[in-house]
């Protein structure tokens, strides 16, 4: 009986040091987009590039449906802290199974499941990775009043990969539909495993940062960005100018010999002007956002009565209204560090009579 279960362990052994193992890279946590921006951009999409994903966005995205956040907790909710859901990587070479505490994927056979997964619905298998959200529900809890409990942490699971993929520009769609008994055989699952959805992932068919029927994630944050940028400068607010500008942009002024660096730099540009307008505000108009650069449309408006000259010409009183053009750079962290004015100046010396 004893060289039976010594025999039993040996083989037990043996299949585990033989499975194949992939490491992952350690997900990167920052996208550079906030939640409320990953929000407005997330929307289901059916096509895909002919693609592989990149070996720190396929960790990102696994990481972010179902990884540790905490020691012992995951990024996913789960009821009564069950963490039943497990998640499968579903890819040509084969199918995987996402090992969260040691950020890997575990082989589980060699067969490309994915036309499994898509079922009757031939566009899931063009994706290079379809991600399987599976719950063990062995537990007799999962009975009764409980029985569906799994379904909503499916749920939370899924939410997770929309938002990770909007934030890193990536396409997918939340699906049910599947060959649950063939992939259940493939997988080697037993009975008490519910497969419960299923999310095809790659990048979009017209490019890594243009979803069909979505913005760029990354424009849609530098439209954000001078949203906030707008209250910034009428606020002199300079925590959330530091947020939003670059502590390299350089910007220069007549004032002073060397450029002005940062938010300090440019706010204090700002309140010289207030020493000549202490009312003048910026209105944003109208803006046209790309992922590197915004042009925006000003209206600028202001009384010339402060307790500084402008241009040589002493305070007098007059009131200037005028559009104001400019371009902003921003980098790949999503800070303005580049301000190119086109247009506005003539105006402000128009309205307070220093020109004709």
């Amino acid at each position: 009986m004893k060289s039976a279960i010594v025999a039993a362990a040996t083989v037990a052994a043996a299949c585990i040091c033989s499975a194949e193992t992939t490491r992952l890279p350690a997900p990167d946590g920052d996208s550079g987009v906030t939640v409320a921006q990953a929000l407005k951009a997330r929307h289901s999409e059916r096509a895909f590039a002919d693609k592989e994903l990149s070996p720190e966005l396929l960790s990102g995205v696994l990481w972010a449906a179902n990884g540790f956040n905490r020691p012992d907790k995951r990024t996913n909710a789960t009821g009564l802290n069950k963490q039943e859901i497990s998640v499968y990587a579903i890819m040509k070479s084969g199918a995987y199974r996402y090992d969260a505490k040691g950020n890997a994927l575990v082989k589980v056979c060699d067969e490309d499941l994915r036309p499994s997964v898509a079922g009757h619905q031939p566009f899931a298998a063009t994706a290079p990775v379809s991600l399987l959200i599976a719950a063990d529900v062995s537990d007799p809890i999962y009975t009764g009043a409980r029985s569906t409990l799994s379904n909503y942490d499916a749920g939370i699971v899924s939410g997770n990969i929309y938002l990770y993929c909007a934030a890193n520009g990536l396409a997918t769609v939340c699906r049910r539909s599947m060959d649950n008994d063939a992939l259940k055989k493939a997988l080697k699952l037993p009975d008490t495993t519910i497969l419960h959805l299923n999310h095809p992932v790659g990048y979009p068919a017209g490019g890594e940062d243009a979803a069909v029927g979505a913005p760029s994630v990354k424009t849609e944050r530098n439209r954000e960005a001078m949203r906030l940028f707008e209250k910034c400068i009428n606020a002199n607010d300079l925590e959330l100018g530091r947020r939003l500008i670059s502590e390299k942009a350089a910007f220069n002024t007549p004032v002073s010999p060397t450029p002005l660096y940062g938010a300090e730099g440019y706010l204090s540009v700002v309140a010289l002007m207030r020493r000549s307008f202490p009312d003048v505000q910026w209105k944003l108009v109208d803006m046209v956002a790309d992922e590197k650069t915004v042009a925006v449309q000003w209206e600028c408006s202001g009384t010339f009565n402060g307790d500084a000259p402008f241009a040589g010409l002493q305070p007098n009183g007059r009131r200037f209204s005028t559009t104001v053009m400019n371009f902003y750079s921003f980098d790949d962290d999503g800070k303005i560090f580049k301000d190119v004015a086109a247009t506005g100046i003539a105006g402000i010396l128009q309205g307070i009579g220093a020109i004709k």
